[in-house]
This record gives C-alpha cells, sequence and structure tokens, in this order.
C-alpha cells in the first residue's frame, strides 16, 4: 500500500478522551492524506488513547513522561519502523482545530515552499499572528512548539544516526522539560539551509489550562510547579551545550541563521518578517 504523505504524531499522556477528540478531528478532515500515531507518553493502562500507537513503558517515563523532545524522539523512531513520510506533523494533545482540513493546507504549503522545513499553523493568541498578512505565510526564527509539520529531508539532514534514542534523535531529550528547545530546532534549520515558517491558512488553539486542570490525572507538575523547574534545568542546559546565559543569546543565535538564509535563498525574500 502507498504511504500517505505525512505521518501525524500525537503525544498522549494519561488523557484519553482529550487525545481521542483531537485523533476523531484529525481522520474526519485529513485521513486521506496522513496516517495517525498516538505516542504514549508514560501513560497508565487505563490512561491510553484507544488510537494508541507505541507506548513507552520504561519506568522512569510511567514515572514522569517524555515530554515533547523525548517523546517525539521516540514516537519518530518507531514510526521509522512502519516507513518513511514526506511529513510529519508532531502534536501536543492540548492542541484544538476548527472543524476544517488542516494537513492538507498545511502539505500544500510545503509544496509550495520546498525549502521550509518547519511549518505551524498559526494561533490567534500569538504576537506572530500579527506580522501575518491573512492567509499568507511569513517566515520566523522562533515558533513555539505546539504543532509541528517537519519535513522528513530536513530530519534526515539533522537526527542522530550513530547512536539514537528517546535522549537524542531530532530534539535533545536531555533538555527534558524543552526549555528553548524550539529556538534550538529553528536554529538547525536555518544552519541546514531549511526555513520555519507559521501560515495563517490553518489555524489552532492551545487548551492552555488543561494540565493545570488535569495535572493529578496526567500524574505531572501543574505549571506553577513545571515553570520554575523548566527554567532552572533549561539554563543549566543551555549554558552547559552553548556557553549562553540567556535566552537572547540563543534567539540572536538562530536570527544570525535565519538572515543568512535570505543570502542563499533570495526568492524567499517576500516572506520575511
Amino acid at each position: 500500500m502507498p504511504m500517505k504523505p505525512c505521518a501525524t504524531l500525537v503525544l498522549n499522556r494519561n488523557l484519553p478522551e482529550v487525545t481521542d477528540r483531537l485523533v476523531d478531528h484529525l481522520l474526519k478532515h485529513n485521513g486521506d492524506v496522513t496516517d495517525v500515531y498516538v505516542i504514549e507518553s508514560g501513560s497508565t493502562p487505563e490512561g491510553r488513547s484507544r488510537h494508541a500507537g507505541f507506548a513507552a513503558e520504561w519506568p522512569e517515563a510511567i514515572e514522569h513522561g517524555l515530554r515533547f523532545a523525548r517523546g517525539f524522539n521516540f514516537g519518530l523512531m518507531e514510526v521509522a519502523k512502519r516507513g518513511t513520510y514526506d511529513q510529519y506533523f508532531l502534536l501536543c494533545q492540548d492542541t484544538i482545530f476548527p472543524d476544517e482540513p488542516t494537513v492538507s493546507v498545511l502539505l500544500e504549503e510545503m509544496q509550495r515552499y520546498p525549502r521550509i522545513g518547519i511549518l505551524s499553523p498559526s494561533s490567534a493568541d500569538w504576537g506572530e499572528a500579527g506580522l501575518i498578512p491573512d492567509g499568507e505565510l511569513r517566515l520566523f526564527w522562533f515558533i513555539n512548539l505546539i504543532g509541528w509539520m517537519v519535513r522528513g529531508t530536513f530530519i534526515d539532514c539533522v537526527k542522530n544516526v550513530e547512536s539514537a534514542s528517546h535522549l537524542d534523535y531530532l530534539f535533545d531529550g536531555t533538555n527534558f522539560r524543552g526549555y528553548d528547545t524550539d529556538i534550538e530546532m529553528v536554529a538547525k534549520a536555518y544552519a541546514n539551509d531549511f526555513a520555519a515558517g507559521i501560515t495563517k491558512r490553518a489555524t489552532f488553539r492551545e487548551d492552555k489550562d488543561l494540565t493545570d486542570r488535569l495535572a493529578a490525572t496526567m500524574k505531572t507538575e501543574p505549571q506553577h510547579l513545571n515553570r520554575p523547574a523548566m527554567y532552572d534545568e533549561g539554563r543549566r542546559w543551555l549554558r552547559r551545550k552553548y556557553g549562553f546565559n540567556s535566552r537572547w543569546n540563543m534567539v540572536t543565535y538562530a536570527k544570525t541563521f535565519y538572515d543568512q538564509f535570505f543570502q542563499h535563498n533570495p526568492d524567499y525574500l517576500h516572506l520575511r518578517v
């Protein structure tokens, strides 16, 4: 059977009703263009989605979960055992889409702009949305990690092929809570002649207080405990890996590659902000 052009990976941790609602939506509106895989991030047996595809069942994953980086590293490696896709759509379970197709729209944009390696739908809650004309796309050096479509050739360009694991594949899983993971990946894209964009042709919203409402069910920390730990652990990771002492250093690092991209790809200048 021919592969569909996209694999959608949804990260679930003990919220099967929330995840199943998202997956059912994706299958209803986008099932002709994407296969959907649910990655169980250390979920309990009763917390698994009815669409569960791959489950992280080792003790650390069950106790702490995988979070974004480790979860999608694990999921991408498992999906690779099934086959190769042109695009990979990485979604958190708190993503809410309007009642219309999303994946097919993103695929059209990726086909239209072959140098885009990362593409996100737009959220009305983002300041970046004000920089994008209605119905258009713009390139950025920072995009929130909520729903990313990632080009397969970009993944192949940067993934760890020598000692791949959930700790190191596409993302750096040693940065457990993901502080500046988004900027790091965007910088890697531009450094390898791929761009990162947001399109207003597709939209979503984030259920922002989902974790706070259901932290106990998810078996995770509410945000008032997670955020301080994320900042503390993330800043130490940033200093250890890059020698940077602030988020501004990381933003400047990514922006440097962003600027260079347009020197090499002047036909994308109309997408610059």
